[in-house]
């Protein structure tokens, strides 16, 4: 390994860095002072900030130290500090690094913590080397389990009574990540980020429906991104979402793609983004696959996703895919989309399979893109 020390990370929303001397007054107010915060950590809650500036000023004092490893999450929004991200402990033999944090309670439950967790998985994977991340929670705060979950953590078990906070002696509920396992995710949110980048820059390639001068932004995998991503307009197949506070669309290249996102959202628990993590880390074809063959353990390989939502979302849809159409559909071309459906109407209608008819029409496609309607009908009756 290669240690770096307290690196400034830059995310979205935050900015990670070594804390400063005039730090004292933000930790106190925000976050060392709350007993919200204090509740499931080893130290007391401040009662004065001269115990946050001392705190600080360790760190402070350490922040040359190419082996300590002490953040502070700044937002851009109040320009200052509001919660610390530390390497907590360290096996150098074994290239373990086990992680803590916290953040004040008025930045609680808006993906900050997340954000910060898994911008210095990267950094440490990437830049310094590790082997494996960890981190524990006590099981009654169950909301950092979900940030180590949401971070690609692996629930590994409970050891019983072997950690204390201010609660006293508790459990400890342990996660943890390995470089491979990081790396295989990684490929797939690498090509995401590319995508979303390609889909800002590319006026091309624009995920949004132009109805009469009014943009709808579209919600799309990487599947659909990728069979898009060359064409100046698209055919998308749209799921429509109505909530209280959002009104969301969905844009799929295939009708099986919609379907299967039907299919996942349909199971308790999964939600819009989860299911279109799940189309984006595997193809349609290979979904069903995976579904079919009840694979949970390659299911959950999909960032964020738990082993039981897994096991779930194989129980509740077994069974359910079938007759669905060719995982490898797509209708790139508005005119070429249009005149796949009319021919492959035709030729349902005359009694062919609908899958072998589309597979069949698709392939006169990619070799006569100029066919009109009656030729394809014409030539899918001669290969049927």
């Amino acid at each position: 390994m290669i240690h770096k020390g307290t690196q400034t990370i830059e995310t979205k929303r935050l900015i990670l860095r070594a804390f400063t001397p005039d730090d004292g007054r933000a930790a106190f107010e925000n976050w060392m002072s709350d007993p919200k915060v204090t509740e499931f950590l080893r130290w007391k809650t401040h009662a004065d900030i001269s115990d946050s500036r001392k705190i600080v000023n360790e760190w402070v004092s350490r922040s040359a130290d190419p082996e300590f490893y002490q953040w502070a999450i700044v937002s851009k929004d109040v320009n200052e500090p509001i919660g610390t991200i530390s390497v907590v402990d360290r096996n150098e033999a074994l290239g373990i690094f086990h992680i803590g944090y916290c953040i004040g309670s008025k930045w609680w439950h808006k993906g900050i913590t997340s954000e910060a967790f898994s911008a210095v998985i990267h950094f440490l994977f990437e830049e310094v080397g590790a082997n494996r991340i960890e981190s524990q929670h006590d099981p009654e705060n169950i909301h950092s389990g979900d940030v180590m979950k949401k971070c690609g953590l692996t629930f590994e078990g409970t050891l019983r009574q072997a950690d204390f906070n201010n609660r006293g002696i508790v459990d400890a509920c342990v996660y943890s990540i390995l470089q491979s396992e990081w790396q295989n995710n990684t490929s797939v949110w690498q090509r995401l980020y590319n995508a979303a980048l390609k889909v800002q820059n590319d006026r091309a390639v624009s995920p949004f429906i132009d109805a009469g001068g009014v943009g709808y932004y579209l919600h799309i995998s990487l599947e659909t991104f990728s069979a898009i991503e060359h064409t100046e307009t698209a055919r998308l197949y749209v799921h429509y979402v109505v909530r209280e506070d959002a009104q969301l669309l969905y844009g799929f290249a295939t009708k099986t793609e919609r379907e299967l996102f039907r299919h996942l959202i349909s199971v308790s628990g999964v939600g819009g983004n989860t299911a279109r993590m799940i189309l984006s880390t595997y193809s349609p074809r290979e979904l069903q696959g995976i579904i079919t063959s009840g694979n949970a353990v390659l299911l959950k390989n999909v960032k964020g996703l738990g082993l039981k939502t897994a096991q779930k979302i194989i129980v509740e849809l077994s069974g359910k895919l079938t007759g669905l159409g060719d995982a490898d559909a797509a209708l790139p071309a508005a005119g070429n989309g249009e005149k796949l459906e009319e021919a492959l109407a035709a030729l349902v209608m005359l009694g062919f399979a609908k899958t072998a008819a589309e597979k069949a029409l698709r392939g006169i496609l990619r070799e006569n893109p100029g066919a009109s309607v009656e030729d394809l009908v014409r030539m899918g009756l001669k290969s049927l």
